[in-house]
């Protein structure tokens, strides 16, 4: 009877293991669709020109924020064709939420490029003062860019 018990308790623990990883492993497999547009590689190949734009080693402190400026533009298109695209997939509630956080998150751009600006100066850091605010200002643009993939990667 003890033994019997036994058995039909590992028989039942092994099928509630299976349909937890059975459970785990599905939305797995929807998130690694190979036919599925790679959005974040297209940003990335799109913006390479800019990256080495403003990774020349001849830039002068003018060459730095003219590349840096060409950049923040192509970032601040490219911010807002994501936005859309993510937009157009979402419903109603959804895309209400998401229009109060990329204002929020607009908010918390403009202070610390408020902060960067007032920070990052030529008289406390040199010519530098160009390469840093231009990196710092872009890779608030860019993380959010990237951000919006990653949830715009749930909708094919």
């Amino acid at each position: 009877m003890n033994k019997s018990y036994n058995q039909s308790k590992t028989w039942l623990q092994q099928c509630i293991t299976g349909i937890v990883w059975l459970c785990l492993a599905y939305p797995v497999m929807a998130l690694d669709n190979p036919d599925a547009a790679n959005r974040l590689a297209a940003f990335e190949t799109r913006e390479q020109v800019h990256r080495q734009a403003v990774n020349h080693p001849d830039n002068t402190t003018l060459d730095t924020l003219r590349t840096y400026a060409d950049y923040e533009a192509f970032l601040t298109t490219e911010l807002a064709q994501t936005y859309q695209f993510l937009q157009t997939r979402l419903g109603a509630t959804e895309q209400h939420a998401l229009q109060q956080a990329q204002c929020r998150w607009e908010t918390y751009r403009d202070a610390e490029i408020a902060m960067i600006q007032q920070t990052w100066t030529r008289a406390q850091f040199g010519s530098s003062f160009a390469l840093s605010r231009g990196m710092y200002r872009t890779s608030l643009i860019r993380a959010r860019i990237i951000q919006l993939i990653l949830y715009a990667n749930n909708y094919l």
